[in-house]
């Protein structure tokens, strides 16, 4: 992923808005090490519309990362890229998400 920035399109139900409500991308080489790249709140300026995220690997300004035999994630090994969507802290406990993200136009 040298050189690359992952673009992807997000339209998020409003309904989904809330305390600490956010999505992040992340990444993992092939050592497993990870890293997530900047939280992205869910409020009134991105429920309703589509949303670009973006992150780019040569300067991810990662909020996170570890994990593997050497705690450093590999951009040239990248095996796996997702998206983190989480309910924030201030949700009681066992209460879930009832609503929508819909996906499109992944690139990189």
């Amino acid at each position: 992923m040298t050189g690359k920035t992952l673009t992807i399109h997000m339209y998020i139900d409003p309904s989904l808005k809330g305390n600490n409500n956010g999505i992040q991308i992340f990444a993992k080489d092939s050592d497993w090490s990870y890293g997530a790249g900047p939280w992205i709140n869910v409020s009134d300026s991105n429920v309703g519309t589509w949303t670009e995220v973006t992150l780019n690997f040569d300067n991810p300004n990662w909020s996170w990362a570890g994990g593997g035999s050497d705690g450093q994630l590999d951009i040239t090994k990248i095996k796996a890229i997702g998206i983190k969507i989480l309910m924030g802290g201030n949700a009681p406990a066992g209460e879930t998400l009832e609503g929508s993200y819909w996906l499109d136009s992944i690139n990189y």
